[in-house]
C-alpha cells in the first residue's frame, strides 16, 4: 500500500486541479478592437451602391489577408484646401494600411471642384512609386473623371490599385472570397483555449482511469501468485 499511496495521491491531485481549472471561468474576452472605418466614403454622393458594395467587400478581404488598405473618399468642396492638402489630412487622420508597414492608400476625388489626389503610404514607395501611380491615374480615372463618370472611375482604379496589391502580396481576393463562400472560414480565434479546461479534465480522468484498471491488474496477479504458493 505505501508503493502505491503516491502514484494515487499524486493522480488525485492532478484530477483536482484539472476539475478546479474546469470549474474556474476562463476569464472575460478581451475588450473587442473598435470596428474598422468604412473603407468607402461617398460624401458626395457619385458612387452606386453596387460599387460601395464591392468595394468595402473586396477591400476588407485584401486587409484580412494582408493589412493593406484601399479607401475612396469623394467630396464635393475641399472647404478652403488644396486637393492635396485634403488628402494628406485624410490619411493621417484616418492612417489607412498596418501601422507597422506603412501599406495604406487613400483616393480622394472631388467632384465640384474637379480634382483628384492619391496617396500611399511609406511602405509601398517602391512598388508603387509616383510613375506607377500617375500611370494608374491616367488608365484607370483620367478619362471618366473628366466626363463626370466618377462611379466608372473609381471603380477602375480601385480595381487596379488592387490589383497592384494582390501582386504585391501574391494573394488573390476573388480566390479567398470564393473559399469564403464554399464555406472555408479560418476557425475563430481563441475556440480551443475556452474548450482547453474540459479537454484536460478528459484526458485526466482518462489517465485516471487507465492507472487503477492496470494497478488493479498487478494487484490481482500478485495475490494470485501468493495463492498459488500458499497451495
Amino acid at each position: 500500500m505505501k508503493k502505491t499511496s503516491g502514484p494515487i495521491r499524486l493522480a488525485a491531485a492532478c484530477l483536482l486541479l484539472c476539475l478546479l481549472s474546469a470549474c474556474i471561468p476562463a476569464g472575460e474576452k478581451p475588450e473587442e478592437a473598435a470596428p474598422p472605418l468604412p473603407l468607402v466614403e461617398d460624401r458626395a454622393g457619385v458612387l452606386a451602391p453596387a460599387t460601395v458594395e464591392r468595394m468595402e467587400r473586396d477591400g476588407a478581404v485584401l486587409r484580412d489577408l494582408t493589412g493593406a488598405e484601399i479607401v475612396v473618399v469623394t467630396v464635393e468642396f475641399l472647404g478652403g484646401r488644396t486637393v492635396e492638402e485634403a488628402a494628406r489630412f485624410l490619411f493621417e487622420e484616418r492612417a489607412p494600411g498596418a501601422l507597422d508597414q506603412g501599406n495604406g492608400m487613400l483616393l480622394l476625388l472631388c467632384t465640384g471642384e474637379e480634382d483628384y489626389y492619391l496617396l500611399t503610404g511609406e511602405g509601398l514607395a517602391q512598388s508603387l512609386p509616383p510613375e506607377r501611380l500617375r500611370e494608374l491615374l491616367d488608365q484607370c480615372l483620367e478619362e471618366d473623371f473628366d466626363a463626370g463618370n466618377y462611379d466608372a472611375g473609381a471603380s477602375a482604379l480601385f480595381e487596379g490599385l488592387l490589383g497592384e496589391a494582390e501582386q504585391l502580396y501574391g494573394v488573390s481576393v476573388s480566390e479567398e472570397l470564393a473559399r469564403r463562400e464554399a464555406g472555408h472560414e479560418p476557425p475563430e480565434e481563441g475556440t480551443f483555449l475556452r474548450a482547453a479546461p474540459w479537454v484536460f479534465l478528459f484526458l485526466a480522468c482518462l489517465m485516471f482511469f487507465l492507472y487503477f484498471r492496470v494497478n488493479r491488474g498487478r494487484r490481482r496477479k500478485v495475490v494470485r501468485r501468493k495463492n498459488s504458493l500458499q497451495e
